[in-house]
């Protein structure tokens, strides 16, 4: 069969699509920021304790989980939709340190330590505004899998010697680490099943396609190798901006 189709009414037909996806998410984000409220009041009371005090901050976790995925798949639409203009220089370091403070707000009842080792200079990177989604992403899988109320976290940059112009950002945690089936299936394996894909949820499935999208790559690894136990090791690999 021969497509006869063109481009003008597929580009015409993607943008009906992300105007309805847009629709959709707005008002499910809405219906969740309703149940959030009414959630978090009840979690104030002073006579909820034990399995009910639990019961209710596990369910405000879930509809903020529920609306972090409504926002990632909505900006994942839209990566399709970006031209080259739109793609320009980022910094990269200023990025880091706001989503940094950021994800300390974010998660006010775990006590965050983030050491963040900076170079002399700032560092730029090609990209657009959704840089910040994708080190909030990164950041949010290391405190929500740390395993306890204490989370350490160290960030650096470092460049690889086998890829030119290329800058990594190296995220280490002390958290409970990926096992490798998980890693696979985070990084595509299509041999991997997609159990283990949910298990570790969508955040870094969307930072993959990011950094993709930007001519970079995401690389999963455990922070001591052959031990996942003790924590991950996620690099993010992107193409730096020289002589600025």
């Amino acid at each position: 069969m021969v497509d006869d189709v063109s481009p003008e009414r597929k580009l015409s037909a993607t943008r009906e699509c992300i105007s309805y996806l847009d629709i959709m998410a707005h008002d499910l984000l809405n219906f969740n920021q309703a149940v959030l409220g009414y959630l978090e009041l009840v979690s104030s009371k002073k006579m909820l304790e034990g399995d009910n005090k639990r019961y209710v901050e596990s369910a405000i976790e879930q509809v903020k989980n529920s609306s972090q995925l409504i926002e990632d798949i909505q900006k994942m639409t839209r990566l399709g939709m970006l031209e080259e203009r739109e793609i320009g220089d980022i910094n990269l370091t200023r990025v880091i340190d706001e989503s940094i403070s950021d994800i300390e707000l974010l998660y006010p009842d775990k006590k965050i330590k983030i050491e963040f080792r900076k170079e002399d200079e700032e560092v730029y990177v090609k990209g657009t505004d959704f840089l910040y989604d994708v080190i909030i992403n990164i950041l949010t899988n290391s405190v929500k899998f740390s395993g306890s109320d204490k989370v350490s976290i160290d960030v650096s940059f470092s460049r690889p010697e086998a890829a030119e112009h290329l800058i990594d950002t190296v995220v280490e945690d002390h958290g409970i680490g990926i096992p490798d089936k998980v890693k696979d299936a985070l990084m595509g394996d299509r041999e991997s099943d997609a159990k283990s894909r949910r298990a570790r949820g969508f955040g870094l499935v969307f930072v993959r396609a990011i950094a993709d999208h930007f001519g970079g790559s995401l690389i999963l690894d455990d922070r001591i190798a052959g031990d996942h136990t003790k924590g991950t090791r996620i690099v993010l690999r992107l193409p730096e901006v020289l002589h600025r």
